[in-house]
C-alpha cells in the first residue's frame, strides 16, 4: 500500500531519510500538479475566448508578462473560494471526475478527428485505434463510477451548466451577428 515506505524499510532506511523522502514526493507531486494548473487553465480560457466563445474579457493578455491575467485573476478568485467552503474532499473528488471525463472526450475527439479527417497529416500512427479508443473510454468510465456519488452527480450537474453557457453564449453572438468559433483551418483540415 506503500511502495516507497516499503522500499526504504527493505533497503534499512527508516526515521529521518524515510521522512525526508516521503516530503519530498508529496511535496514535489503537489508542485507538479499545481504548476500545471496555473499554467494551462487560464490559457483555456484564454483559447475559448480567442475563437469568440467566452467574453473577450478573458483575452486580455498582460503587457509586460504576457500572459492572460484576467484568466489568471478569475481562476485565482474561483480557486479560493472553494478552498474557503471547507471541502477539500469534495473537491478533490469533483476534481477527479473532471480529469477522468476530460480524458475521455479527448481520447473520442482524437479518434473523430481522425475518421472525420484522414488526410491530416501525421507523424505517428497508432495501429488498433478503435480497439484501443474503446477500451480507454471504457476504463476511464469505469473509474469515474469509482468516486462518490456526490462527485459524480456534481460532476454531471456542472457538465450541463458548462454546455448549457456555450450553447447559449453562442447562439447570443451568432445572434448579433458575431463570428463564433475556429474551424479546421487552425490546424490544416478544409471544413
Amino acid at each position: 500500500a506503500a511502495p516507497y515506505a516499503e522500499a526504504m524499510m527493505t533497503a534499512g532506511s527508516r526515521g529521518l531519510p524515510l521522512a525526508l523522502l516521503a516530503a519530498g514526493i508529496a511535496f514535489g507531486g503537489g508542485v507538479s500538479t499545481m504548476n500545471a494548473s496555473i499554467s494551462t487553465t487560464p490559457r483555456y480560457l484564454f483559447a475559448i475566448a480567442r475563437d469568440g466563445n467566452l467574453p473577450s474579457l478573458f483575452t486580455k493578455v498582460h503587457p509586460r508578462y504576457n500572459t492572460p491575467y484576467v484568466s489568471i485573476l478569475f481562476l485565482g478568485v474561483l480557486t479560493l473560494l472553494l478552498v474557503f467552503t471547507n471541502s477539500m474532499n469534495d473537491i478533490a473528488s469533483l476534481s477527479l471526475f473532471a480529469d477522468l471525463f476530460h480524458y475521455i472526450i479527448g481520447i473520442a475527439a482524437a479518434y473523430g478527428l481522425r475518421k472525420k479527417h484522414p488526410d491530416l497529416h501525421r507523424p505517428y500512427r497508432v495501429p488498433g485505434i478503435l480497439a484501443g479508443t474503446v477500451f480507454s473510454i471504457v476504463a476511464y468510465g469505469v473509474m469515474i463510477t469509482q468516486l462518490d456519488t456526490s462527485a459524480i452527480i456534481s460532476g454531471v450537474a456542472w457538465s450541463v451548466l458548462g454546455l448549457v453557457l456555450y450553447f447559449g453564449y453562442r447562439k447570443y453572438r451568432a445572434g448579433k451577428g458575431e463570428p463564433v468559433g475556429v474551424g479546421m483551418e487552425l490546424i490544416g483540415a478544409a471544413p
